[in-house]
């Protein structure tokens, strides 16, 4: 049985990975990893000509030019969410995604694609679906598109780390588990609430290139983030730590770091994915360990998915490309069809100077123009009269309604931090939808939601997400009001 060869990349903040896979008699085998680094990369510019010739130059000498290859995206800029949705047809997600993902996104969804898989089906009294929700801003996704098509190669699919270390831990024993993975600088903490992913996080942390062993105290700020995503899961679980920790990449080696987290969380900790993929994958590269290649491992196992539905922003990619072409297309016609109404009215406009000036129509189009202005002010009025007989009806909704609707917006007002602007609020009997800018700080988040826990006339409410690198500048809620008045 002849071997099967594959290309994965990985796109790492200032580097990218080149991993050579070899898949053979049910394993998969780590051929060769390169790795690109240079001042291009610090700013994510992929495509440059420098790498693209190293890339080429690479392949070529592996004999993988032409072959198919899988990119990673371990990149800042990258945004998950999980959903609840109810039961439907593939079809009808895709609609009903399309339809909704403004909702769920806070950022400027001209500027991102999206994608998404379901995570997890539930079937309690009534049937749902847990759709994990993936936003990559365009300019990347092009710029890394655009260096593996000129880098020699056949792109099958671009998908995401997360999504990659859960599918590679689909093979674990245990329930819930965080696996927190060292990557040049970067820290990946991924929760994994059976098989869906429950929390991922990327940010930066060069320090474990850098300290001594016996500088346990420089690890201080690395636990303390760490600790918040464990004590979030443990909020969220009423008080139930996670089962198990697993330590990849360069964490794998620092025994006082390793040391360090079991004294301060007491779960219990496994080094590396060894006995994860003893049966499934090897490292043939000598300066490699398989423990810094999860991800790699993880990304092309081919889990059956509900709908057959995969992460696959190449697809993504394809289909803009795509609909761009048609609106070309469309825009062309559009153009056509103007020329020819151009020339209509060109022949139109010459009829009009040449012929019509036999006849004296003076009086009839000044009476022409009288009537245009008589019938501008009546419908100026009809709209005036419309908008005030709504705002009559609304006046007396709320008067026969005897409910206090200044009552809620007046505490909210007084219990409201002085630092937060309200932009959008809508009252009814049962709660208030409200929408809260915020001066991209995550401490403000937290500080609004105590404060309107505070207030209590109000359900308590619990954060959804956060993030940690104060780009928070928006927050949406729905208060459910305890004793409607």
């Amino acid at each position: 049985m002849l071997a099967k060869n594959k290309i994965v990349f990985r796109f790492n903040e200032g580097s990218i990975d080149i991993v050579l896979l070899q898949y053979k008699l049910g394993k998969s085998i780590i051929k060769k990893v390169k790795t690109i680094t240079n001042e291009s990369l610090k700013n994510n510019h992929f495509s440059t000509e420098e790498n693209i010739n190293f890339t080429k130059v690479f392949l070529k000498k592996n004999k993988m030019i032409n072959k198919k290859a899988i990119a990673i995206i371990a990149l800042d800029g990258v945004i998950t969410r999980l959903v609840e949705i109810p039961f439907m047809k593939k079809k009808d997600i895709e609609s009903f995604i399309k339809n909704n993902i403004d909702e769920y996104f806070t950022v400027n969804m001209n500027e991102y694609y999206y994608d998404y898989k379901i995570a997890q089906m539930e079937k309690d009294k009534v049937k749902k679906f847990h759709i994990l929700l993936i936003v990559i801003p365009k300019a990347k996704l092009n710029n890394i598109s655009f260096f593996m098509k000129n880098s020699g190669i056949n792109i099958e699919r671009i998908t995401i780390y997360p999504d990659c270390i859960g599918d590679l831990f689909n093979l674990r024993e245990d329930e819930n588990v965080a696996v927190i993975d060292f990557i040049r600088g970067r820290t990946n903490v991924t929760i994994l609430e059976g098989n869906r992913i429950f929390l991922h996080s990327n940010f930066p942390m060069e320090m474990l290139d850098n300290v001594e062993e016996s500088y346990e105290e420089s690890y201080e700020e690395l636990l303390d983030n760490i600790g918040y995503f464990l004590n979030f899961y443990s909020t969220r679980h009423f008080g139930n730590k996670l089962d198990k920790i697993y330590l990849l990449g360069q964490a794998f080696y620092k025994e006082s770091f390793i040391s360090t987290l079991n004294e301060q969380f007491n779960i219990f900790i496994e080094q590396g994915i060894t006995d994860i993929v003893k049966n499934t994958a090897i490292c043939d590269d000598v300066d490699m360990s398989i423990n810094e290649y999860g991800d790699v491992l993880g990304c092309n196992l081919r889990l059956k998915e509900i709908y057959n539905k995969t992460i696959n922003f190449n697809n993504v990619i394809e289909s803009d490309v795509s609909k761009r072409k048609e609106r070309n297309i469309i825009t062309n016609m559009i153009i056509f069809f103007s020329i020819i109404t151009i020339a209509w009215i060109s022949v139109a406009q010459y009829y009009i100077n040449n012929e019509l000036p036999k006849y004296n129509t003076t009086n009839l189009d000044k009476e022409i123009k009288r009537l245009e202005k008589v019938n501008k002010e009546y419908d100026s009025l009809q709209s005036r009269k419309s908008e005030y007989e709504k705002k009559e009806k609304a006046i007396d909704i709320i008067n026969k309604d005897e409910f206090k609707y200044t009552y809620y917006l007046q505490e909210l007002k007084k219990g409201l931090p002085s630092n937060v602007l309200v932009s959008d609020v809508y009252v009814d009997k049962e709660k208030v939808d409200i929408t809260v800018n915020i001066n991209n700080s995550t401490l403000d988040k937290v500080k609004l939601v105590i404060a309107i826990n505070n207030i209590g006339i109000f359900e308590h409410i619990e954060l959804d997400s956060i993030k940690l690198d104060n780009s928070e500048n928006e927050a949406k809620f729905t208060l459910k009001i305890k004793d409607p008045l």
